[in-house]
């Protein structure tokens, strides 16, 4: 019913709201230049620092014993900053134009699957929400992985072969940043399935994205003697999830504890690669022996991932292990706790309105999915699935919040559609509304 209304008003709006934002952000990034980063990015930050004192490569020899790779696209790009800049304060710069670039893609694909004014609504919804405020301010891989991830998604919808040729470069680079390219890149060959493209394009697709991954891999091997191309914390992710003391979300704590299956003696001596192994054969181990116990958790970490959205704000104002300083170690009150899920409610208002709109929309209108929109709830269905598997935390739900996103503007454009064309009906009989 969009197509019953012009949307110069909507446009404006949008571009209003998107140009507030980004200054918003600025403002932001100015204010935390500098600061200290706690959580991840603190420490993909320390990596890069530590590597650049042995090498210019992540993962190197010194690498070998450590307890795992850690995303080596993000931190090889970190160390990139360094080089040239001399630091990694400007990186949240770089995060914001990449972040405005996101914008563009969610009206690029809101226009493409539904219509401009969907676009429009979903790039104000995106800008309002509070973790898209304060996500390109840390060194994180939401940011730089969404975008090359999403890109690559854009880029292949066109049909020139250069750019589906890019695309698989682009997913090559994204997957090295973040090993989870497999929820777009799934959806899009039935796309290719659908629009019958050439054998040429597989071809181009894969070919790109091979060759580009397997080169990563031969410089890691001459740098550290190990193919490396991604995370290796596999092991580590699943192993906190399956064990006694688990409750679906990341408990660090475990590896340091004598009584847990996550624990090591004497891993001086193992390699990253052994000890991935060791994680990994305990875990699957645990849930062989507890299938009951890690169903339901699996189920549990599904309303755990999209529990609320205020995770943005914690690798600068700290509070990032407060799940697991409640529910493993027992260092805070029931009183603190609520004081804190209590904040974090409040920062998520506006992406629990989302949420709802999201669920109105597919139950609304659940016969508009029989068609290619259905490929962008395979994106977010493919993520929730792949990533309960393993440990969760709010902000694992960032790199498919977009597709709940596009549908929650599609029932918002859906009533302004209601509105102007009820409105028209009104105009032959009330001639004032012509005022308006």
């Amino acid at each position: 019913m969009s197509e019953y209304f012009k949307s110069p008003k909507l446009k404006r709006i949008a571009i209003f709201v998107v140009i507030v934002w980004a200054v918003l952000q600025l403002a932001l990034a100015v204010y935390f230049y500098g600061a200290q980063q706690l959580s991840d990015p603190g420490h993909y930050i320390n990596i890069a620092n530590r590597t650049m004192s042995v090498s210019n490569w992540y993962p190197n020899q010194s690498s070998v014993y450590t307890f795992y790779i850690w995303n080596p696209g993000m931190i090889n790009y970190l160390i990139a900053q360094i080089n040239l800049l001399g630091s990694v304060n400007y990186n949240s710069f770089f995060n914001i134009a990449m972040n405005l670039g996101l914008v563009g893609m969610l009206y690029f694909l809101g226009k493409t699957y539904f219509d401009k004014n969907v676009g429009y609504a979903a790039a104000i919804l995106y800008c309002i929400t509070y973790s898209n405020l304060f996500v390109p301010l840390s060194a994180g891989t939401e940011v730089p992985f969404l975008f090359l991830a999403l890109g690559a998604f854009c880029l292949a919808h066109f049909r020139r072969l250069d750019l589906v040729f890019l695309a698989g470069l682009v997913f090559a680079l994204g997957n090295w940043v973040r090993p989870f390219v497999l929820i777009f890149i799934a959806p899009l060959i039935i796309l290719f399935i659908i629009q019958r493209r050439s054998i040429l394009t597989y071809v181009l697709f894969f070919s790109a994205y091979a060759a580009l991954t397997f080169t990563i891999g031969k410089i890691s091997e001459k740098e550290c003697g190990y193919f490396v191309t991604q995370s290796t914390t596999t092991g580590a992710n699943l192993i906190q999830t399956a064990n006694d003391k688990a409750y679906g979300g990341v408990a660090t704590t475990i590896f340091n504890d004598k009584s847990s299956p996550a624990y090591i003696k004497d891993k001086s001596h193992l390699t990253f690669k052994e000890r991935d192994a060791f994680l990994k054969k305990e875990a699957i181990k645990w849930i062989k022996e507890n299938p009951e116990r890690y169903a339901f958790l699996y189920f549990k970490k599904i309303f755990g991932l999209f529990s609320e959205d205020s995770w943005a704000d914690r690798p600068l104002l700290g509070e990032d292990a407060f799940m697991d300083m409640y529910f493993v170690r027992e260092e805070i009150s029931t009183s603190e706790f609520a004081a804190e899920v209590g904040t974090r409610l409040l920062k998520s208002t506006v992406y629990y309105a989302i949420c709802i709109l999201f669920f109105y929309t597919i139950i609304k209108r659940w016969r508009s999915l029989i068609s290619a929109r259905a490929l962008l709830l395979l994106i977010l269905f493919l993520g929730v699935g792949i990533t309960c598997l393993f440990s969760v935390s709010p902000r694992y739900h960032y790199p498919f919040f977009f597709v709940m996103v596009l549908f929650a503007a599609q029932s918002i454009v859906h009533w302004i559609s209601k509105y102007y064309w009820k409105k028209a009906r009104e105009i032959p009989q009330n001639p004032e509304l012509l005022k308006d």
